[in-house]
């Protein structure tokens, strides 16, 4: 597989790689020069593709599942934005991690091969074993994974605090949508079970009001009197100072006006 130039991680930094004996460093130098004596192809380099999946498989799982991924990706210079319902769900789903654990480490490994090794990236000498090397390289396709799961997600977010806020239609940053998060979430404990559940629909998939109701058996007018009644419960929220909508994105309606 080919990969574009622009997929390049950044310089490592090398201050912070762990500390691998001379002997072990040798001992993959010379498994480099039989490689590619071997011009890549063979049981030994299948061998070492396997250990790897193998390795990038388990490290990534555990970091998911203990809720340390983030720590990882930003010890490694890896930027990831991640939000706490975000890591509660990679804690809570075995088949989620699964999922990004899969695709990151395929990734991974055909990058680790193509450019740490055939084009020379990764240098023994410098100190870094292999696994130190790959599980960068795991930890920036494991970036593109859980942003390709998150974005959409982060979409429907905005779309179901859109609909309980009346918010404009300026795009959310990351720190807003956090802020966004907390806001509905506070909302909708102070609502009741039906409000919760059209909330929850509304953030699963698009549905029309006629949808919803059809779905919870209300009527159109139940649907609409319930986000009627979440949105002024937001309006006097907010103005209590109950909950904190980024200014630069609302437009609330108070009762001197939007603001």
């Amino acid at each position: 597989m080919k990969t574009s130039p622009k997929s390049t991680p950044p310089s490592r930094d090398e201050r912070h790689i762990d500390e691998v004996l001379p002997e072990a460093l040798q001992a993959e130098q010379d498994l480099l020069e039989r490689l590619r004596t071997a011009g890549f192809e063979g049981p030994a380099t299948q061998q070492l593709e396997a250990e790897l999946w193998r390795y990038g498989w388990h490290c990534l799982r555990k970091w998911m599942k203990d809720g340390n991924i983030a720590a990882r990706c930003k010890a490694k210079g890896v930027r990831l934005k991640c939000l706490d319902q975000e890591v509660t769900e990679l804690q809570r789903s075995a088949e989620l991690r699964e999922d990004l654990a899969a695709a990151a480490v395929g990734e991974a490994v055909m990058y680790f091969m193509d450019y740490s090794l055939k084009r020379g990236y990764w240098k023994p000498r410098k100190g870094a074993s292999m696994r130190t090397y790959f599980i960068h390289d795991c930890l920036y396709k494991f970036r593109d994974a859980f942003n390709a799961w998150a974005r959409p997600r982060r979409r429907q977010i905005e779309a179901l605090a859109g609909t309980v806020l009346d918010l404009g239609s300026t795009q959310p940053g990351f720190e807003e949508q956090v802020e966004l998060r907390d806001a509905v979430r506070r909302i909708l404990q102070r609502s009741p079970a039906e409000a919760a559940a059209i909330a929850a629909m509304l953030y699963r998939e698009p549905c029309t009001q006629k949808e919803i109701g059809a779905q919870l058996n209300l009527s159109v007018r139940s649907v609409e009197g319930y986000l009627r009644r979440m949105r002024s419960l937001a309006r006097e929220m907010q103005r209590r100072g109950d909950i904190e909508v980024p200014p630069s994105i609302c437009s609330v309606r108070t009762a001197r006006g939007y603001r």
